[in-house]
């Protein structure tokens, strides 16, 4: 599946993304209050994850591709992640 950030994301663009049946990617930026966009996707994506054993849950969320990419897209400069961000190595 894809990522869909509709539920973390202000309103207001018509749900272009969702009509052409592509995910909501965020574009209208963060909703009220909201001070780290990405933080408050990662933290939808862990709320609906519905599994208790952890390496279920890597499974699960390790589908995610680009983390990075698809939850700061269009706001990494403004987050609370500071300095140089590096992949882990697996």
């Amino acid at each position: 599946g894809l990522a869909c950030l509709g539920p973390v994301t202000r309103g207001g663009c018509g749900a272009l993304c969702v009509k052409a049946a592509m995910p909501c990617t965020g574009c209208f930026g963060p909703l009220d209050e909201v001070i780290d966009y990405g933080g408050k996707a990662v933290s939808y994506f862990a709320s609906i994850v519905d599994y208790t054993d952890e390496e279920e849950i890597e499974k699960v969320l390790g589908k995610i591709l680009d983390p990075m990419g698809i939850f700061y897209r269009y706001s990494l400069p403004a987050s609370r992640l500071r300095g140089k961000i590096t992949v882990a190595e697996k």
